[in-house]
């Protein structure tokens, strides 16, 4: 991979760039985050094996090796878990919603941080969930439904 001069100027001085080389042309790794108003994370991983920790957030799991798609398991089906980029956890940990607040999320489609919210909220409190796309509104319902939000107004 080669960089522009400028871009090499700029980022060095910010990051190691062979790490960031490293980082960016390597596979992503699948995560899933645990449903805790469903099951325990403590249950789930005696349900599901194959996960690592994700270090940033304790019911983030990355999927080490699974022979059936992860989303076909029943326990996704049930709602235990969410397929979610563990990047994508990180906003709701800064955001670090409270018990009965109210919060707007204003680019909530398909859900995967509205739904760490509503589960960090514990189905308390209101969550308004937008988007701007109106097609993208139906996968949130889907998943707000199937995951056992309640207290949300899409």
């Amino acid at each position: 991979m080669e960089f522009k001069k400028s871009f090499e100027e700029r980022y060095s001085k910010l990051t190691d760039l062979k790490e960031f080389e490293k980082a960016v042309t390597s596979p992503i790794k699948k995560g899933i985050r645990v449903n805790t108003l469903k099951i325990s994370v403590e249950d789930f991983k005696k349900r599901i094996k194959g996960l690592k920790q994700v270090p940033w957030c304790k019911e983030g799991f990355f999927i080490e090796k699974k022979e059936v798609p992860i989303g076909k398991l029943k326990e996704h089906m049930l709602g235990y878990f969410y397929v979610q980029e563990p990047s994508s956890m990180i906003p709701p940990l800064v955001l670090d919603p409270q018990k009965k607040e109210l919060i707007l999320d204003m680019a909530a489609a398909p859900g995967s941080k509205t739904t760490q919210i509503a589960t960090m909220m514990e189905n308390t409190g209101i969550l308004i969930a937008n988007d701007i796309k109106w097609e993208r509104i139906r996968s949130l319902s889907m998943n707000l439904q199937r995951l056992g939000i309640t207290g949300s107004l899409v």
